[in-house]
């Protein structure tokens, strides 16, 4: 019961939506190369996973383990999409992944 008050608690409206369009956003990879998000991904499967050398929930095997998953389902359109955000500027880097 206690859980079923804090959501009904819960505004509407007050952040992203189930179903609402991802917002645009532009990323350089580590190689320099500038990403638009989602549309140079459009009509991909892509998993965002943001990390930071700093942040111990971050090991680095899952980020190996992102590759496992890129290699095994790339020729279903899977792409992972890890985000650096250490940086003063995030960074990504987008599979082995080309733009559209």
């Amino acid at each position: 019961m206690f859980i079923a008050l804090g959501l009904g608690a819960c505004k509407r409206g007050s952040g992203p939506q189930l179903d609402d369009p991802a917002p645009q956003v532009e990323l350089p990879d580590f190689r320099g190369k500038t990403w638009q998000l989602p549309g140079d991904l459009r009509g991909k499967v892509w998993l965002v996973r943001f990390w930071s050398l700093d942040c111990h929930l971050c090991d680095k095997d899952i980020l190996l383990g992102l590759e496992t998953l890129r290699q095994k389902y790339q020729d279903r359109g899977f792409v992972p999409v890890a985000v650096n955000v250490a940086n003063t500027t995030p960074t990504t880097n987008v599979g082995n992944a080309s733009p559209n």
